[in-house]
């Protein structure tokens, strides 16, 4: 998303997209995105196994591990946008991308998908992990 806005803003002002903003971008924001996930899953994961059964504990992880994740982004995204202050055209146009790609990452991981697949699925979004407890559990997870 980041990086279309950034190429339709790149044609509205009259240049071209630089050729290495997809590849940039698409890097640093799965990169941040990764983090923001591992973040909010540890805090998730945190809440299911010692907290309140059900959907409940995806409201106490959003309580806990949401604002960490959007308080990350937020700065990210604030050292992305200091880049838009260069001279060279194509750091404006990868600014502009990045900047909004780490906001909608941060916001995506923490508030809207990772809660609802975790609240859709109950505690089966956790059946990696409670496998390999049963499996530590006989000796045979290595």
């Amino acid at each position: 998303m980041g990086i279309a806005i950034a190429a339709v803003a790149s044609e509205t002002l009259g240049f071209r997209p630089p050729w290495f903003l997809p590849v940039v971008v698409t890097a640093a924001l799965l990169g941040v995105g990764m983090d923001y996930n591992s973040f909010y899953l540890n805090s998730l994961r945190e809440a299911a196994f010692t907290g309140s059964k059900g959907g409940g504990y995806v409201l106490e992880a959003a309580r806990r591990g949401a604002a960490l994740v959007v308080g990350l982004s937020m700065i990210m995204a604030g050292a992305y946008a200091g880049l838009s202050v260069s001279s060279i055209e194509a750091i404006k146009v990868a600014s502009l991308g990045l900047t909004l790609g780490v906001l909608l990452a941060g916001v995506n991981s923490a508030l809207l998908l990772t809660p609802a697949a975790a609240r859709l699925m109950g505690m089966a979004f956790w059946w990696p992990y409670t496998a390999l407890r049963r499996g530590w559990a006989r000796g045979k997870a290595g």
